[in-house]
């Protein structure tokens, strides 16, 4: 098990709990449009609480920012998320539930471009490794690693240049104003992410 003092719940002792409060906030670690928050928003009566890095996340509920935390522990392709091990292993928190969430990654730019005016793309290192086949479909493309999937979409709108695309979901290209160039550029159709929602409290 991982962690100290976790005991594992379920999907269904989270909801009922959630009914008693429209309000649970529940952090992540990323921007809007990232896939940790659309993990969030598939737990239901949620509001979402972006946190800059995961020692941010692993602090929000001590610092009274949030109620609930959820972290990604591992991803089928990439393995564990090391870091997010580390800081349950050292907190006190409770894995209350778990989810699973499908990871389908989109080439996305911005309005007006087309994938012929691609010569980099940014995303997540993680991001970036497992669209390794497609790149290799475009030899001349620089893949620009970024601090998050989501974060690149914003980056590349703000620049405005045809030339650099995300490698996002598609809820990043629709928050943000994007297109999507090429869908599904992930080269393992069976690729998850698993986070745990953890609380102070059982």
């Amino acid at each position: 098990m991982i962690g100290r003092k976790n005991s594992v719940g379920d999907m269904k002792r989270y909801r009922e709990r959630s009914e008693k409060n429209l309000e649970l906030r529940i952090a992540y670690q990323g921007e809007p449009g990232s896939f940790s928050e659309e993990a969030v928003l598939q737990l239901g009566l949620a509001i979402p609480v972006p946190c800059r890095s995961f020692a941010e996340l692993f602090s929000a509920i001590l610092d009274k920012r949030a109620d609930r935390i959820l972290a990604p522990i591992d991803n089928k392709i990439a393995g564990a998320v090391i870091e997010c091990r580390d800081l349950l292993a050292q907190s006190d928190l409770l894995t209350i539930g778990e989810i699973c969430l499908p990871i389908r990654l989109h080439l996305i730019g911005i309005p007006g471009s087309s994938s012929i005016h691609i010569r980099k793309v940014r995303s997540h290192p993680v991001a970036l490794a497992q669209c390794r086949c497609y790149f290799e479909k475009h030899p001349n493309w620089i893949a620009e690693p970024a601090t998050d999937t989501a974060g690149s979409v914003r980056e590349i709108l703000e620049l405005g240049d045809r030339s650099v695309a995300a490698v996002a979901s598609e809820r990043a290209a629709t928050l943000y104003g994007a297109i999507i160039l090429d869908r599904d550029v992930h080269e393992n159709p069976e690729n998850f992410t698993r986070f745990l929602l953890l609380s102070a409290e059982q």
